[in-house]
């Protein structure tokens, strides 16, 4: 009977409204893979509604009646603040758009967001039961997922992009200059526009409507940007403006700064994503503070190398809790040599880490606390002589990294409210999609794969750090990535960072020699470490070599054989190693090291411990291979079902 009343639902349908509501429904990427007879049904399930400007369609956290599709006006997307309470603008939906669907079909039925008509508004609505009917008559499931994996994909691409700007506004823009959907609040102020004035404008016309030097760099060199290759991108966007005089139609001339970067989609470039900052007090007034632009550069730092400084917010956390277990280690007179060790290549790690992100500070009382815990740990039997100095470099390094936090603070709000809104909903989307598809192994590896990282941003932000070395250490360094990028889940790519931070400083610092003992060599002055990723025989293979001095193992073994004498636990570690004919494996003991000179880079002994922990904690392995004045090659197996 029901579907009889559909039918001639239909059935008074006229052609034009008919017409008009299956290509609706065929321009939605969720629906475009259904036949004609799928489309019918759903078109056979839909209630035009219409509603006023102002009116909520969804609430937050509330239940979800069924599946909405825009036909006419424009709707806003909110978030509730975690801190402040306040809902947030964070997109904008319009007509032959559709919301609500993935709510629809989650087990927990509520919205991720409230949606709001920001104009007078039509849609075409499904209700819940009607919906999922339909989804589970054609076993539609995998479809929805696959969708929705691709929007997951698009989701991590986009906060990729939002990472590397810090500027108050942020626009995307499409392959033809139009704004997008995507645009901050910060932008909105910028132009003194209200917001629906904004979509699907020519920025061209919005932005640089006042400084015709401005408007015309952008419409001679746009198409150039779109026609260049990917590899040589970089260069063409230099072609663009990177600053605009505005007249604010409140605030009256202001000057824009402006930043760019390509927006890439499997292999596409098909937008530009733009930071916009507002330098006009800058330039009038001639202030160039020094504290505001190290924060500045520390903060771009921070967003280019987000996984990095992930991973610095967690060793912080963890070295401060190192610390105070120390302190009570020293006070009851019990200081565990395992524990120092731990701690040490902990320490160490947040060194490196910091030196990388460019937070000296942070690095330079890291480096100091190093080197008391290693006087610690040489004199563990009286660890009290240590005491005062421990404490104020233990209180010098927590005021140091509480810095971070007050650089957090002066971020970006429009941006961080961005991103983050839209990773709470992808997580809920995520999770939600988790539970429904467990056992559905087909549809599980879609979603999975959605998670999926470049191997290649493995290395993101390493040639800056190989300049900073070569600087220190007066040597001639190329970097060179061979191969292509392998896609890597983001659970192995997140353990696998800071261990390939410390395998390229080791091979900066130790394996390289100077151009001056490589001329005596005849080897060419400039040193060569290469990178490279592999997908062999369900193996992740991670290859790092440097055609350097390599390593004597005539050396190890004498100098494991010293450190025997004064350490017993290390003794009986370097005795079953060198039994077993494994010397390259006492490179991974912790406190050991070759090098002669203990410096900020290297000397420890703690560098390539702290590695082999970290790649066992994603069941890898790490194996080294070397000879002497050819060079050294770490290899790191993992296993591809982790």
């Amino acid at each position: 009977m029901i579907d009889l009343i559909k039918k001639l639902n239909l059935n008074r349908l006229s052609n034009q409204e008919f017409s008009e509501r299956l290509n609706l429904v065929q321009e939605i990427p969720v629906f475009e893979k259904l036949s004609k007879n799928q489309l019918l049904d759903f078109i056979r399930a839909m209630t035009p509604i219409s509603y006023r400007s102002g009116k909520k369609l969804l609430i937050e956290g509330e239940a979800v009646g069924g599946v909405y599709f825009i036909k006419e006006g424009e709707v806003q997307i909110l978030v509730t603040n975690s801190q402040s309470g306040k809902e947030e603008l964070i997109t904008h939906g319009y007509a032959g758009e559709c919301f609500g669907e993935m709510s629809t079909l989650r087990t927990n039925e509520n919205a991720s967001a409230t949606v709001l008509t920001a104009s007078d508004t039509t849609v075409l609505f499904i209700h819940r039961k009607d919906f999922i009917h339909l989804v589970n008559r054609y076993n539609l499931w995998p479809i929805f997922t696959e969708v929705m994996a691709d929007r997951l994909e698009k989701t991590n691409h986009r906060m990729t992009e939002i990472m590397k700007h810090v500027k108050q506004g942020m626009v995307e823009v499409d392959r033809h200059g139009k704004i997008t959907s995507k645009f901050s609040m910060g932008f909105v102020q910028l132009v003194g526009c209200k917001v629906n004035e904004i979509h699907k404008q020519s920025l061209s016309k919005m932005l640089f409507k006042d400084c015709k030097k401005s408007k015309q760099l952008w419409r001679d060199n746009l198409e150039e940007v779109f026609s260049t290759s990917l590899s040589q991108i970089s260069l063409s966007l230099g072609l663009l403006p990177t600053e605009c005089q505005y007249y604010h139609p409140q605030k009256g001339l202001r000057i824009y700064q402006l930043s760019y970067d390509i927006c890439i989609y499997q292999g596409e470039a098909n937008g530009l994503d733009i930071g916009i900052e507002d330098v006009t007090f800058i330039r009038e007034m001639g202030l160039k503070n020094k504290e505001w632009e190290n924060e500045k550069r520390i903060v771009q730092e921070i967003y280019t190398n987000s996984e990095t400084f992930r991973s610095l917010l967690g060793l912080i956390g963890e070295v401060n809790m190192n610390l105070k277990e120390l302190r009570q280690q020293i006070l009851s007179k019990q200081v565990s040599q395992d524990d120092l060790r731990y701690w040490l290549g902990n320490i160490h790690s947040l060194k490196g880490t910091s030196r990388f992100l460019q937070l000296d500070d942070i690095g330079d009382a890291a480096h100091k606390m190093e080197n008391i815990v290693i006087d610690i740990r040489s004199d563990h039997q009286n660890p009290a002589l240590y005491y005062d100095k421990y404490i104020d470099q233990a209180n010098t390094l927590e005021n140091k990294t509480i810095y971070v936090n007050s650089i957090m603070e002066k971020m970006s709000d429009e941006t961080r409210r961005r991103l983050t809104a839209e990773l709470i909903l992808t997580k809920q989307e995520v999770i939600s999609l988790q539970r429904e598809l467990k056992g559905n192994k087909a549809a599980s590896g879609i979603l999975m794969n959605a998670q999926r990282i470049s191997s290649n941003k493995l290395v993101e932000g390493w040639d800056l750090e190989l300049k900073r070395i070569c600087a220190a250490t007066s040597k001639h360094i190329q970097f060179k990535i061979i191969g292509e990028h392998v896609s890597i889940p983001g659970n192995i790519h997140f353990g696998l960072k800071l261990s390939i931070l410390h395998l390229l400083r080791n091979c900066a610092a130790h394996g390289i020699e100077p151009y001056q003992e490589r001329n005596i060599l005849k080897k060419r002055q400039t040193g060569l470490i290469s990178f490279q990723v592999q997908l062999i025989d369900n193996y992740y293979v991670i290859t790092i070599q440097d055609d350097g001095a390599g390593v004597n193992k005539k050396m190890i073994v004498d100098t494991a054989k010293k450190i025997a004498q004064k350490d017993f636990e290390l003794k009986t570690k370097i005795e079953y190693l060198l039994q077993r004919e494994k010397v390259m494996s006492i490179l991974f003991l912790p406190g050991f090291s070759t090098s002669k000179i203990v410096s900020d880079l290297s000397g420890r002994g703690v560098g390539l411990d702290v590695v082999q922990r970290a790649i066992k904690k994603i069941n890898g392995n790490i194996m080294v291979q070397t000879v002497v004045n050819a060079g050294t090659k770490f290899i790191i197996k993992i296993p591809t079902k982790n």
